[in-house]
């Protein structure tokens, strides 16, 4: 009798356990691609920054070394 009830059960088990581990390791891959996603996002946006801050500092040189210009000041 049993022997008759884990033959019956023990597929159900086996199949849910399948099931739960399948659904942890899909969560888990699609996490790690979130935090690949999200770190390559940064990189992007420290990139179009680091752009925009020297194109900023290119453009306001010539008016901030303008200032010393013939002042007699040496680098």
């Amino acid at each position: 009798m049993i022997e008759a009830l884990i033959a019956q059960v023990l597929p159900w088990i086996v199949t849910v356990l399948g099931g739960i581990a399948a659904a942890f390791l899909y969560g888990r891959r699609e996490r790690q691609k979130g935090r690949v996603e999200e770190r390559q996002k940064a990189k992007e946006q420290d990139h179009e920054q680091a752009t925009a801050i020297r194109d900023r500092v290119d453009r306001d040189l010539p008016e901030r070394v303008r200032d010393y210009d013939g002042a007699g000041y040496r680098d």
